[in-house]
């Protein structure tokens, strides 16, 4: 997670979030007969993180579910990213589906510090997609 400085309202400083390079949580694939498997889906992972960066519901659902499982070992498993996308996505304005509030609340049983950490990172994830505030009323509430 990096931050740049940009000149916001009234001309003070502020801080705004820039999102992680995919490779980032990507694997490095191992010959073995699932090596083609664990590529393609690399390769979805890569379009799905541009997706969900530009707002796609779907997209930032199957990124949580990715950083939550691996993804055919594609991904590295990443619980406190899993879970700020998953509050990112409950946050969000998408209809979403009757899944995604046990899928929120599997993805969150962190503890105390990491569930703050994910918080965190959603606001500023939240802040970069929709360009505005989170509302963690809605976090609040499941």
């Amino acid at each position: 997670m990096t931050a740049g400085i940009i000149t916001g309202m009234a001309g003070v400083p502020s801080f705004a979030y820039e999102f992680p390079k995919v490779e980032d949580f990507t694997t490095i694939c191992m010959v073995t007969s699932n090596d083609e498997l664990c590529d393609a889906t690399k390769l979805h992972f890569k379009s799905d993180w541009q997706n969900a960066i530009a707002g796609s519901y779907e997209a930032q659902r199957n990124i949580a579910f990715c950083l939550s499982t691996g993804c055919d070992g594609a991904v590295t498993v990443n619980p406190v990213d899993a879970c700020a996308w998953r509050m990112v996505i409950q946050a969000s304005p998408a209809k979403r589906q009757d899944t995604e509030l046990q899928s929120y609340r599997q993805d969150c049983k962190l503890s105390n510090i990491d569930r703050r950490k994910a918080l965190a990172l959603a606001e500023e994830m939240y802040q970069a997609i929709y360009n505005k505030q989170m509302p963690v009323e809605k976090l609040l509430r499941n």
